[in-house]
């Protein structure tokens, strides 16, 4: 299944989309990108991490676009603990809809 996520307010700006080839992987109400699949122009990686206790620590990303900006959006689990071995590198985007981005399936035809 393709999945987008793009900015709320923006339809058109597309932060993260999987295709046919790779998809996306759900994982406890987050999608999971390969880093090849993100658009990093608005993400910028920060200092501040979260320490999950099933699956390690997280590094977090803040969005930084023009008319809109929001901490915390997206994460990573560089190295995560033993069987989340499959999201290492993977962005995390939520699957709800936040303040600022939403999550939609994509028609795989126009992916």
């Amino acid at each position: 299944m393709a999945v987008a996520i793009k900015l709320k307010d923006d339809n058109a700006t597309v932060i993260a989309q999987s295709t046919g080839n790779e998809a996306a992987l759900l994982l406890e109400g987050s999608w999971y990108f390969s880093a090849e699949q993100v658009d990093f122009t608005y993400l910028k990686k920060t200092d501040h991490i979260y320490k999950c206790p099933y699956k390690g620590i997280a590094h977090w990303y803040n969005l930084e676009a023009p008319n809109m900006s929001a901490k915390n959006i997206a994460w990573v689990y560089e190295n995560p603990q033993d069987g989340y071995e499959h999201i290492a590198g993977r962005i995390g985007f939520y699957e709800r809809e936040t303040s600022v981005t939403v999550s939609e399936k994509v028609d795989e035809a126009m992916a």
